[in-house]
């Protein structure tokens, strides 16, 4: 996919309200995405060690050697910085080898230099405000070859938090969970193992609310605790809460992150500013799992090509990033719907999308959860490992069944990729039990800690981390279907349709399905 440089212009989301001109003299923050070179080299290398079918499969590179490869050239560096410092741009934060610059800049001299206004944004639920340029932007013609984006002026993020439905009769807690996927007793062993919950927009947890869950749903990790990235200095919030019991429960005695990103400047953009800092981090964890999102056509080409890149970086590292597929099914709400609205990174094909399970209280046989997020990307293309799977869900369902193909892209990237149990989760926040929270941020920590676990079984036998799951999961996915549990039955409706159904095999509802531990423990060393 691409984009000639400030080409496109974001949709504004309907629920962020325009508002007054931002103070000429407020600071904002700008980041600069330096073109990078050798990204042609950085894919191969990607698919390279992310293929279980490659001799290269797990020889990862060094966060220098990435460096190396990737520096944007000097002439980008010096164009890009001496434009800035010629339009008395002080406050420049810089490195040779990294590909971003940031600026702390008066609103003024921003708008000067990009041709743009900034306005107070609101967010019309949430009262989250934020600045952004109305309308869009430009940089002179030099520079245009130089940049992929400049973050902080066009970016609207959607705002959204796990639901907390009325408590169901079936309660998800740990013992559940570990349960319903063979994990019995397994806890992680290996001490150079790791994981992560990816925090942003001020999500927080209380330590002693950690300890308060261990206590009442899972004894045998009281007393273990989180490492802290960043601010974790207010109130509790479900999501951050959720996030770090789950997957430090599932997850058992992995080292554990919690990686919270600031968002100090109302223009500021913490996503991105988590990707810069992960990338300038020599030793990160193995595994992130991150409960953000965006509807896709909320976000340009410019935009997601650069930070496909930065995934694929984190691939190339052997970093796991599970993302969440969305709590909006197939997308789209409003009355004249007439296209499904995919959701991203979820969408990207260098991430792995975790879809939503429900089950039900006389069997634990899951079914689809309806709002679990799934189809097709408008901006990326099919990537390779997944072609056969589409092609066969496609040759299979009922036609009936499926949408009128004029609301997806079929070609684009088919999403999720697995799934696992999005309903019904109990947590604890502000030491006090609360029940029915909802949506694919519960399935998603509940994944990843699955893959810490296999992680550590790798590193056991000196095998590398797991790295970029896709390749393999779709290889299992063929090869040992054993190693899922196949969701069949349930769809997930939006944009005034049914939605896709769920069926055997993979389905753009749930994926492969969700995971059976002992089975996968036993297939993960064989590659």
């Amino acid at each position: 996919i691409n984009a000639e440089y400030g080409e496109q212009f974001t949709k504004q989301s309907r629920f962020w309200v325009q508002k007054e001109r931002v103070d000429p003299n407020k600071i904002i923050k700008l980041t600069f995405a330096l073109k990078q070179q050798n990204v042609d080299e950085l894919e191969k290398i990607f698919w390279a060690v992310s293929d279980p079918s490659s001799s290269s499969y797990g020889k990862y590179l060094e966060l220098e050697d990435l460096h190396q490869l990737l520096a944007p050239s000097t002439t980008t560096f010096n164009l890009v910085k001496n434009w800035l410092t010629s339009e008395n741009v002080s406050f420049i934060h810089s490195h040779p080898l990294s590909s971003f610059i940031t600026a702390e800049i008066p609103t003024a001299t921003a708008e000067r230099i990009l041709e743009c206004k900034f306005y107070h944004y609101q967010h019309a639920s949430s009262k989250v405000t934020l600045v952004r340029a109305s309308g869009d932007h430009t940089v002179p013609s030099i520079l245009k070859d130089h940049l992929d984006f400049i973050g902080g002026v066009k970016h609207f993020p959607k705002i959204r938090s796990p639901r907390v439905s009325n408590p169901k009769a079936l309660v998800v807690d740990p013992s559940f969970i570990r349960s319903q996927y063979k994990i019995g007793e397994t806890v992680g062993v290996n001490e150079t193992n790791s994981q992560s919950v990816a925090q942003f927009l001020g999500q927080f947890f209380s330590p002693a609310d950690l300890q308060e869950f261990f206590t009442l749903f899972y004894s045998s990790s009281y007393g273990q605790t989180a490492k802290v990235v960043g601010p974790n200095d207010g109130a509790a919030g479900t999501e951050a809460s959720l996030d770090i019991e789950y997957i430090m429960s599932v997850g058992a005695n992995v080292p554990t992150t919690f990686w919270s990103t600031p968002g100090l400047h109302e223009n500021q953009e913490p996503f991105l500013d988590w990707l810069q800092l992960v990338d300038k981090t020599s030793s990160v964890p193995l595994i992130f799992s991150v409960s953000y999102g965006d509807d896709e056509d909320s976000i340009t080409i410019d935009y997601v090509s650069r930070v496909g890149l930065e995934f694929m970086k984190q691939g190339v590292r052997g970093i796991s990033l599970l993302f969440a597929s969305g709590d909006d099914g197939v997308g789209g709400d409003s009355e004249d719907c007439t296209k499904f609205v995919p959701n991203w990174p979820a969408s990207s094909p260098y991430v792995t999308s975790v879809g939503g399970t429900t089950v039900g209280i006389l069997e634990n046989v899951e079914t689809a959860a309806s709002l679990s997020g799934g189809g097709f990307s408008n901006y990326f293309t099919k990537p390779s490992y997944q072609v056969p799977a589409v092609q066969a869900y496609f040759a299979n369902a009922n036609k009936d069944d499926l949408p009128d193909p004029s609301y997806y892209n079929s070609s684009g990237r088919a999403y999720p990729d697995v799934s696992a149990l999005a309903e019904g989760f109990v947590i604890v926040i502000n030491r006090i039990p609360l029940p029915g929270v909802d949506g694919t941020s519960c399935a998603t920590p509940t994944f990843s800690g699955v893959v810490a676990l296999l992680n550590d079984l790798r590193l056991q036998k000196g095998k590398s981390p797991l790295g970029f799951l896709n390749p393999l999961l779709y290889r299992l996915g063929f090869e040992h279907p054993d190693a899922f549990f196949d969701v069949t039955e349930g769809n997930n409706p939006g944009c005034n349709t049914d939605g896709f159904p769920a069926t055997k095999g993979w389905d753009p509802v749930t994926g492969w399905g969700s995971p059976i531990y002992d089975k996968l423990a036993s297939y993960i060393l064989d590659y």
